[in-house]
């Protein structure tokens, strides 16, 4: 996850994978500049690209560190797959948010 000075994501935009896990290598890849992660805002005189960050409220750093939290859950088994279960998701989700960062009112 690497930002230029202006806090934009630098990661080539992916409309594909934004988070990836692979158990067998002990990775977590996220690419905090894929189409998951920026949005287009309408502005006055042209779109512009925004990171958003789920409704959560944190900051870049905070929402950085929610997003690998979420994908070692992932990784280490507690989360299955998202498109699978949804609602595992979002529980899993709220729990980080509420026990790491204090945000106990989070609805997906």
């Amino acid at each position: 996850m690497a930002y230029d000075t202006n806090g934009n994501p630098t990661a080539p935009s992916d409309p594909m994978k934004y988070a990836t896990t692979n158990p067998a290598a002990q990775t977590v890849t996220i690419n905090l500049g894929g189409f998951f992660f920026n949005v287009f805002t309408p502005g006055p005189t042209s779109d512009t690209v925004v990171a958003h960050n789920m409704g959560t409220g944190l900051d870049t750093t905070n929402f950085d560190a929610f997003v690998l939290l979420h994908e070692i859950g992932h990784l280490n088994g507690v989360l299955g797959d998202d498109n699978k279960d949804p609602a595992l998701a979002d529980a899993f989700n709220a729990k980080i948010l509420n026990d790491c960062f204090g945000v106990s009112n989070w609805q997906p």
